[in-house]
């Protein structure tokens, strides 16, 4: 009975040791918007507080000519991005690339965690949209010549893939009891054994 309860105590605790749901809500994000050569204004750097809500980072792109406003929404969740572009009148777009600089990117439940690879999921802009400049904690998304109408918004979905090397240390203390657990059931003490007697 006892070595049936610690078996089960073991792989319980190996099974909650294993790779945990990891998540960027709670973590310090932040942007900057770089114009390189079109209308488009200069932004940031912007610091939030990532939430599981609506889009951290809400820019005007335009906030010199409110008849053209390009609004830029950018909503960071578990462990991707949804970057949306929308207009508010008549037809215009990008004339020269768009740098957006993400810094600040870990996973808030796994300390120390980096970032192995940005993958584009979606992109609706009909722009080119490239990933550079790959860092521990942030990238450049370059947005390239589009063209976006009033009313019309526009999808780009980063997924963020992280390198979770480092492991939580809830999960070492339960692999450690899970190991122990397992090492217990296997050794049965000489006082619990019922001796063998000829004739049995």
């Amino acid at each position: 009975m006892q070595k049936t309860f610690l078996s089960a105590f073991a792989l319980c605790a190996l099974v909650a040791a294993g790779p945990a749901h990891a998540s960027m809500i709670g973590i310090n994000a932040t942007v900057e918007g770089v114009n390189q050569g079109s209308f488009l204004s200069d932004f940031g750097p912007f610091s939030e507080i990532v939430s599981a809500g609506p889009p951290e980072f809400i820019v005007d792109l335009e906030s010199g000519d409110p008849t053209r406003d390009y609004f830029l929404n950018i909503n960071i969740e578990d462990s991707s991005i949804l970057i949306s572009l929308t207009r508010n009148v008549g037809v215009s777009g990008l004339t020269a690339d768009y740098d957006l600089l993400f810094s600040g990117l870990e996973w808030f439940d796994v300390p120390g965690s980096t970032i192995a690879d940005v993958v584009i999921a979606q992109n609706t802009t009909g722009a080119p949209v490239s990933v550079s400049n790959l860092g521990a904690n942030g990238f450049t998304l370059t947005i390239g010549d589009m063209q976006i109408s009033a009313g019309i918004e526009e999808l780009i979905s980063l997924n963020i893939v992280p390198n979770h090397n480092v492991p939580l240390p809830a999960s070492i203390l339960l692999l450690s009891f899970g190991l122990a657990g397992l090492a217990v059931g296997r050794r049965s003490p000489l006082s619990s054994r019922r001796p063998h007697r000829l004739g049995d």
